[in-house]
């Protein structure tokens, strides 16, 4: 779904979700742009159920690309996503905290040289997401640690809902000494 803020005739706002339907489960056209502040998806039950390095990148495309930069704070990526181990099915949400950090963690992954020698842009975010899917296939299902551990410097954070309704979430961090994935509860 996309999830765009519009401004009513009174100058107020409106939030207004779009659901999307892709013939490819593997691939979902998000749409960025001015009014639009964020979407979300889900993967299939074959694929990681954590966010990926694309999804990332659609993060940091709707952040940049929404206006004016007022809106930037609520620029938000969902995902909902069935872990394989647990059969749990979990809701998490990543946001921006500092598109300097972003942009630049990104930018050294997308030009790192294994990478940056295929021309096609779709074959070379394959081959990212390939070598990330191997990172998740190690964690043990600690999808949401391994999650924190790849994009640690990237600027952004990650939320899991702590409810159906989506009403009360938790901000994910690593333990620094531990590295266990700590909840703190906001809303």
């Amino acid at each position: 779904f996309l999830t765009e803020k519009l401004q009513n005739p009174d100058h107020t706002y409106r939030y207004q979700n779009t659901n999307i339907v892709s013939p490819d489960q593997h691939d979902v056209p998000i749409t960025v742009g001015a009014d639009y502040i964020g979407g979300g998806h889900s993967h299939p039950e074959d694929g990681h159920p954590m966010f990926s390095f694309a999804d990332v990148g659609v993060l940091r495309s709707a952040y940049e690309q929404t206006t004016p930069a007022s809106r930037r704070a609520e620029v938000y990526f969902m995902l909902v996503c069935k872990n394989q181990i647990s059969g749990a099915v979990k809701s998490y949400a990543i946001k921006v905290d500092n598109i300097i950090a972003l942009s630049s963690a990104y930018d050294a992954v997308w030009n790192d040289p294994k990478y940056a020698s295929i021309a096609d842009e779709k074959e070379r975010m394959k081959k990212i997401l390939q070598v990330q899917g191997k990172k998740y296939n190690n964690c043990g299902g600690q999808y949401e640690k391994s999650f924190l551990q790849q994009f640690s410097t990237f600027g952004i954070s990650l939320y899991e809902a702590t409810n159906e309704s989506l009403s009360s979430w938790s901000n994910l961090k690593l333990e620094n000494t531990t590295q266990l994935v700590i909840p703190i509860p906001c809303n």
